[in-house]
């Protein structure tokens, strides 16, 4: 089904909910009827303190962050590129296929051609991203899945081996470490603070998570594009303002240094599409019950 402002695609057991006019954001993805995304809000409004322009528009769902997740000033253009890209701004074209979704568009000031695809099968999710780039200079950039998942429904997670863990935030390595360490760490953690953390080259490209229903999903992808996790854990302490609150977190394969184009530029750790070319990549989510 699908009309100027809504595209849903179902099947036996997955439905997705798209929104091409509001960055082909996925406002609902289901499986068996387990919702797996946060819902949206039942009221919003955006906080008083400035958290940058993300929190302008509600927070839920599926966006995808490119060509930063911080705020930054691209190395190449100088431009100053907004918090969680510029992508969730735009409209885009979505198509529904016989066997999933899929969603394109363009990038403000600069030819490129970003696409997604989204192949469903019984126990399978292939999340699939392209970047066509028709101009005359390479172009870097990270891109950076953004699933937001109801925490209060997240029984258990695992997460990969590491070298070390950065408090993004606090700019400083963090004082857990050890995939079991950190994963109970959060699922203890106090609803007091929200944190930001990555996991320094991964070693095995796999995180899983399970809900309280029963339902596990393990998301794979490749280290050797992916070197960093990224954990985004807010048990309700932000944005920190009475009923702004939000529960959430996200468990995000990131192919660079940082959530930040620019320090991951300067750590000559990013992606990077030829003139004339293209890049593809891809991630996998695995369930089962």
């Amino acid at each position: 089904m699908q009309n100027n402002q809504t595209i849903v695609w179902e099947d036996d057991a997955w439905k997705a909910v798209c929104l091409p006019k509001d960055g082909a954001r996925l406002s609902e993805l289901s499986y068996e009827g387990q919702p797996l995304l946060t819902p949206v809000p039942e009221d919003f409004s955006p906080p008083e303190e400035d958290f940058g322009e993300y929190e302008l528009r509600p927070v839920y769902g599926y966006d995808d962050c490119f060509p930063t997740v911080d705020q930054c000033t691209h190395p190449q253009s100088r431009v100053v590129i907004p918090d969680h890209g510029e992508l969730c701004w735009q409209q885009w074209q979505v198509r529904s296929n016989s066997d999933g979704l899929t969603a394109e568009t363009r990038l403000n000031g600069y030819p490129l051609c970003f696409q997604r695809k989204m192949i469903f099968s019984s126990t399978q999710l292939t999340w699939q991203w392209r970047v066509e780039n028709p101009g005359s200079a390479e172009y870097f950039f990270i891109h950076v899945m953004h699933p937001l998942l109801p925490l209060d429904q997240i029984s258990h997670i695992s997460l990969p081996p590491h070298s070390h863990v950065v408090d993004e935030e606090a700019d400083c390595r963090f004082p857990v470490s050890g995939a079991t360490e950190v994963a109970d760490f959060l699922m203890r953690s106090a609803r007091d603070r929200a944190y930001m953390l990555l996991l320094k080259d991964v070693s095995e490209g796999q995180i899983s998570w399970r809900y309280l229903s029963g339902l596990k999903i393990t998301s794979v992808f490749s280290t050797e594009q992916f070197p960093t996790v990224g954990i985004w854990w807010n048990p309700q302490a932000h944005p920190p303002e009475p009923g702004k609150q939000r529960n959430e977190c996200a468990l995000e394969p990131i192919p660079g240094a940082a959530s930040s184009l620019d320090k991951s530029y300067r750590q000559n750790c990013c992606m990077t599409v030829p003139a004339h070319g293209e890049l593809s990549w891809r991630v996998i989510w695995n369930l089962e019950k």
